[in-house]
């Protein structure tokens, strides 16, 4: 009789917030087999220290049912992973599995199959289970700083190990995959996707003439470059949505309190992101321009373009420049892309936007990752 088989994934974001959440759930939709997603943990120090009272909360409550087959868990360690020394990861090892046995104490006996997106899980939990192979997901050059390009040296020496021990590497982009290949023959692309929704319904309280941000506002952004195009483009509503970095507050004050032009809309939930696209005309991504930011296939861009909603970007690896997503490097592009957009709608029958949606649907990226997993 074959051995049952389970699914582990440990996020590196909250679960109810985080980039892959649906990737995660379609997967379930495509297996029977049981899926445990391993949720930020708690502990002793950080959920503290932060104030993160919550994830205690959640541990003591237990582990929550998503579906028939996918379950999170909010794990608790003493302290966690991410600030211990590499030669006490062995504690971390031991803890991991008593927290998955409280979804399925017979874990030992059953076949695992691992996603991790931080590459220190490869390293504590390598050889931990008699059946297990894991995929290591390469979501950015985490070998570097964002914000400064700089190496960051216990990230390179983790990446590192992750790619020379993984099973399988899934990355965001081809210059991630190729920078790799050395280390590891199974490394694949894979890239971010989205849900598609066929039906198209403009919202009522569609802003005219504008363009948004939306995600995470922090030090990724090229400050002095977006506000002086908010500046140059007095007559286009610049809009930023999502949560805020402590580091990034004064600037987005200022932006609001000098530029009349501007609006912040606040956070918004996952499951309301296509309907907050479709409320502006545009989407726009001012990023710094390094090779950290030109490396990562941002999951904004291909959620907007899924919901109907074109983009300006600085260059980026892991997308090509086509009717909907326009590469922009200088104040002075980025303007005359935003009138592009503003007066090129993306065609939703058109075979360039359609191949699109095909190869870029969570629906397809799971298929990939289940069959490669295999």
């Amino acid at each position: 009789m074959d051995k049952e088989k389970v699914y582990i994934i440990i996020a590196s974001q909250e679960f109810i917030s985080a980039n892959h959440l649906n990737l995660w759930k379609e997967i379930a939709n495509q297996i029977d087999d049981s899926i445990i997603v391993v949720n930020i943990p708690s502990d002793l120090l950080i959920s503290i220290i932060k104030r993160k009272f919550i994830r205690i909360s959640e541990y003591l409550q237990g582990p929550l049912k998503i579906s028939d087959n996918l379950t999170v868990i909010r794990p608790f360690f003493l302290v966690r992973h991410d600030i211990l020394p590499e030669f006490l990861y062995s504690c971390i090892t031991i803890q991991f599995w008593t927290n998955i046995k409280r979804v399925d104490p017979n874990i030992d006996n059953k076949i695992v199959r691992m996603i991790v997106y931080d590459p220190a899980w490869v390293k504590i939990l390598r050889r931990s289970h008699n059946n297990m192979k894991i995929g290591y997901y390469l979501f950015d050059e985490v070998r570097k700083i964002a914000n400064t390009n700089k190496i960051d040296k216990k990230s390179y020496r983790l990446d590192e190990y992750a790619c020379k021990k993984s099973d399988v590497i899934f990355t965001m982009t081809h210059v991630l995959a190729d920078s790799r290949r050395e280390y590891n023959p199974n490394i694949y692309v894979i890239g971010n996707g989205s849900v598609y929704y066929s039906d198209y319904v403009c919202p009522k309280n569609k802003f005219n003439n504008s363009i948004a941000f939306i995600g995470n506002i922090r030090n990724w952004i090229d400050k002095d470059m977006f506000k002086e195009l908010i500046e140059k483009r007095q007559d286009v509503l610049f809009a930023l949505v999502g949560p805020v970095e402590d580091n990034m507050k004064t600037y987005l004050n200022d932006l609001l309190n000098k530029y009349d032009n501007t609006i912040y809309y606040g956070r918004v939930s996952k499951d309301r992101m296509t309907r907050v696209y479709r409320m502006f005309d545009g989407i726009i991504i001012p990023y710094k321009k390094n090779e950290f930011i030109q490396a990562t296939r941002p999951i904004k861009i291909v959620e907007a373009v899924l919901a109907g909603v074109p983009v300006v970007t600085i260059p980026m690896n892991g997308y090509r420049e086509n009717q909907f997503i326009r590469f922009a490097s200088s104040v002075k592009e980025f303007s005359e892309q935003i009138d592009y957009l503003l007066t090129n709608p993306i065609n939703r029958e058109s075979p360039e936007y359609l191949e699109f949606v095909d190869n870029n649907t969570w629906s397809k990226k799971a298929k990939d990752i289940i069959k490669l997993l295999s």
